[in-house]
């Protein structure tokens, strides 16, 4: 099992790092993703789709149609919402 306080931390710190980029750069729907992901495997779904939610409204704000990384957000929030 992975330290996930210390995920939570370095996320939160890449999290105040993004409130330096655009509010819609793609690096901060990496990191909302990132948040998603650990609140998943923590088995915090609606904290999950929350941040699941955020990533996929800067994903298509700022990737291309049908970028992976927007296909990806979009399925895990299927996947959370059954």
């Amino acid at each position: 099992m992975g330290n996930y306080g210390e995920a939570h931390k370095c996320f939160d710190e890449q999290l105040k790092l993004c409130q330096s980029l655009p509010s819609h750069h793609p690096q901060c729907g990496k990191c909302y993703e990132n948040i998603a992901n650990l609140y998943d495997i923590e088995g915090e779904k609606p904290l999950a789709l929350i941040h699941y939610e955020k990533a996929y409204e800067i994903y298509t704000q700022s990737l291309p149609a049908y970028h992976p990384d927007t296909t990806k957000v979009e399925q895990a929030i299927e996947s959370l919402s059954l």
